[in-house]
Formats: structure tokens, C-alpha cells, sequence
């Protein structure tokens, strides 16, 4: 009496349909993996954008510098060491993870004066792009008065002329990739990084 079982052509064609459509879904997985990071950065901003209007409003402006201490944090990370071209700050390409975490840091201490509840850690300013977890990178965060006017130059992306968010501040992820493209276009192809003003 012969024992009921599976031939090898049975076997390989199921292993052929669970391969394909293994192969249909992982991309799937990725794509709303990202999709969720996406939202999430969208929500943690604007809700850091309304703390830092709440802020603006019982102090009549955005942290601009250290409430704390003679140095000052925002001079610290954004003014150039040495001034060329009449041009005193850096750009974001220039200012490193450390620096930006010090920035955060700092910005944390501030918006707990007016939301304690959502600010108790840095955790808060956590990009969800990095991980999310204490080795993650920070929301980026520069108030108007460091913006670095300069033009694009060669290859080398720097910050434009015309600056998004004259009068207040600017606000964002660096996106899946973690550099800070701006959120502008760049060889033709629009970053991925999450900002909090209308890019063109």
C-alpha cells in the first residue's frame, strides 16, 4: 500500500507560488513602513510647530537663544568660526548629528516652559526616520535669525537665497537617508526629507 504524499513537481510549484508572492509583498512591507514613518514625522511636527507657537506667544519669540548658562547653544552651532563672504552662519549640510542634538537639547529645555507634558526627554525630538530610539537623530530646528543666505554651488547643496519661513523658524527630518537635503530639489529629484513649510 502506497503512503499519500506530495510529488517534486507538486512541492516546486508551491515553493514557486510562495516565493512570488513573498516577492510581491516585501516591497509592500517597506512601502508602509515608510509611509507610517512619513506620518508620524508629519504628526510630531506639527506638533512641535504648535508648542513653538505656544512658546512664541508667551514669550514673543521662538527660541533664539540659551535660557541658561553664558554660552550660548545657538551661537555654539550656527555661527561660522571664521566669517566668509560676509556670510556668519552655516548651512545645514554643515552642522553635524552632534551639534543638532545640542540644538535639540536645548529646544527641549525650552518648549517644557510652556508643555511639560510632552517634553519630559529628548525623546520627543526623536526623528522616526533614525530609529526613533536613543541613538536616533534629532528633529532639525533653526530659528530665522541663522539662516545661512547662500546659493547652490556646483554639486555641493547648501541652503538657497530665498529662504522658506522668513520671519520664524524652520523645522525638519532628514528623511530615510538621514542628510539634510533641505526639502528642496535636488538633480531634479525632490528630497525626502519632512519640513514644515511648502516646498516649490
Amino acid at each position: 500500500m502506497s503512503r499519500p504524499g506530495f510529488t517534486l513537481v507538486e512541492l516546486l510549484l508551491v515553493i514557486s507560488i510562495i516565493a512570488v508572492l513573498a516577492a510581491l509583498l516585501i516591497p509592500m512591507i517597506g512601502y508602509a513602513k515608510n509611509m507610517s514613518r512619513n506620518a508620524k514625522a508629519e504628526a510630531q511636527l506639527g506638533t512641535i510647530k504648535a508648542s513653538l507657537n505656544i512658546f512664541k506667544d508667551a514669550n514673543g519669540f521662538y527660541p533664539e537663544k540659551s535660557l541658561t548658562g553664558t554660552n550660548d547653544v545657538f551661537d555654539d552651532v550656527f555661527k561660522k568660526t571664521s566669517n566668509t563672504n560676509n556670510e556668519p552662519y552655516k548651512t545645514a549640510d554643515n552642522i553635524g548629528n552632534e551639534a543638532w542634538e545640542r540644538i535639540a537639547g536645548e529646544l527641549m529645555l525650552q518648549l517644557q516652559t510652556v508643555d511639560r507634558d510632552n517634553y519630559r526627554n529628548i525623546n520627543a525630538l526623536r526623528d522616526p526616520f533614525t530609529g526613533g530610539g536613543v541613538s536616533s537623530k534629532v528633529y532639525r530646528y533653526r530659528p530665522s535669525k541663522f539662516y545661512a543666505l547662500s546659493k547652490v554651488s556646483g554639486s555641493l547643496f547648501i541652503d538657497q537665497e530665498d529662504p522658506p519661513n522668513p520671519d520664524s523658524f524652520q523645522l525638519w527630518s532628514a528623511g530615510i537617508d538621514g542628510k539634510d537635503q533641505y526639502g528642496e530639489l535636488r538633480n531634479g529629484k525632490k528630497s525626502d526629507d519632512i519640513i514644515n513649510w511648502k516646498s516649490k
